[in-house]
């Protein structure tokens, strides 16, 4: 089971939403937790060494976006948002790790 940190705007994006998302945001969290290669997509390219989650809620597509940090046993969610702003977001805020 790996350890759980989130980014300030994870953390953000969980404290505004409704009760109904923070509890399928919470039970997603937790599946990740336990094998979170397994259950995520490995992302490609620009994104390379990052890892997103897919769920829906209400007809609208979320993606969990994180990194493991193997040695640390550690998942670090660095955003939370809708599919439609998670790519633009993501390529312009982070770089691929090698």
């Amino acid at each position: 089971m790996y350890q759980i940190l989130f980014s300030n705007n994870a953390k953000s994006f969980i404290k505004k939403s409704i009760p109904a998302l923070k509890k399928l945001l919470q039970e997603s969290i937790d599946k990740i937790k336990n094998s979170p290669i397994e259950l995520s997509e490995a992302l490609t390219g620009n994104l390379r060494g990052y890892y997103a989650y897919h769920l829906k809620f209400n007809s609208v597509a979320y993606r969990i976006f994180f990194e493991i940090q193997e040695r640390a046993k550690t998942i670090v969610v660095l955003e939370i948002d809708t599919r439609e702003n998670f790519y633009i977001i993501a390529k312009r805020k982070y770089k691929p790790i090698s």
